[in-house]
């Protein structure tokens, strides 16, 4: 199937592949984003976009052969190495601190507290044993107003 050039002008406006991470970064939206994602986010966040051309955009990105598939393939940088540029630098990020059943340390991070429970949820079987609302145990007792 060949690309159309205009197509391809979007990829190449939209998407920036950074080989040594394994990822792809959209531009405008500051966000890596796995192969396998493409056409999500495409049609989440840049829905100008013919659905057609959605396709082959997310296509062609899947076809790159240097890309990580899944996010747990994708390499991080090193603390030492400067960050990658065109993503923000958050300071608000939680990091999972479970581990993999290989043993190796998680590196998951997110920026929200939901986000990193429901991940500890769904990579590491974790329960909270805390319910909705206040335990009522918890409230002061007070005395009854009296005149």
């Amino acid at each position: 199937m060949s690309c159309p050039t205009s197509v391809m002008d979007e990829l190449n406006r939209i998407f920036l592949a950074y080989d040594e991470y394994r990822i792809i970064v959209c531009t405008i939206c500051q966000f890596a984003v796995v192969p396998s994602q493409t056409e999500h986010h495409l049609r989440k966040h840049h829905s100008r976009l013919t659905h057609q051309q959605r396709r082959i955009v997310a296509q062609k990105v899947q076809s790159l052969p240097q890309l990580a598939l899944v996010e747990s393939d994708m390499i991080y940088p090193r603390p030492d190495q400067p960050p990658i540029n065109t993503l923000p630098i958050f300071f608000d990020r939680l990091k999972c601190i479970g581990k993999h059943e290989d043993g190796n340390a998680c590196r998951y991070m997110c920026r929200t507290i939901t986000g990193i429970q429901k991940h500890c949820k769904d990579e590491h079987g974790w329960i909270n044993i805390q319910k909705r609302g206040r335990d009522a145990r918890d409230k002061q007792v007070h005395s009854e107003n009296r005149l």
